[in-house]
């Protein structure tokens, strides 16, 4: 209370305060998290974009994109390990576009690394699909190297 001029109490008055809601974080934190390991690429930081693609994969473990990146970061610092592990998370990916591409890329770098069995199943598996997606991806140059690969395998 405080005492006007004319000697009587009034309630001091007060402005309402402005409350600013605590901002939450984003429903998709993984695609903030894509966004930036793209710009760490562009401005050449590869290390802390493998660290984004990882948070990324880990806030939403079925990102393809994510994967896809952080396995193609790893291949270009010659991580082949890291990358052949990222990309057989892809393996198992509800789309068989996703999962043809992780069991083509998958299946040459067995072959490359010498293990021919795991190389002769990732192959086979893309074949499979590749069949039932039908003629476009059956006449790519992709098929043909898989098809004649698997053959080499099998000997």
């Amino acid at each position: 209370m405080r005492r006007t001029r004319s000697g009587s109490f009034e309630k001091k008055r007060f402005l309402p305060r402005l409350v600013l809601p605590i901002p939450k974080p984003p429903k998709n934190i993984s695609l903030v998290h894509f966004r930036l390991a793209k710009d760490y690429q562009k401005q050449g930081r590869g290390d802390d974009a493998i660290s984004e693609w990882e948070q990324a994969t880990r806030s939403d473990p079925h990102y393809y994109e994510a994967y896809d990146q952080l396995a193609l970061a790893y291949k270009a610092k010659g991580e082949t390990a890291k990358w052949a592990q990222a990309y057989s998370k892809l393996v198992d990916y509800p789309n068989s576009g996703v999962q043809m591409m992780a069991h083509y890329e998958l299946g040459f770098w067995y072959e490359q690394a010498g293990d021919r069995q795991k190389a002769k199943e990732h192959l086979e598996n893309y074949r499979k699909l590749a069949l039932k997606a039908g003629s476009e991806e059956q006449q790519s140059k992709r098929f043909r190297n898989a098809v004649r690969d698997l053959e080499k395998l099998k000997e």
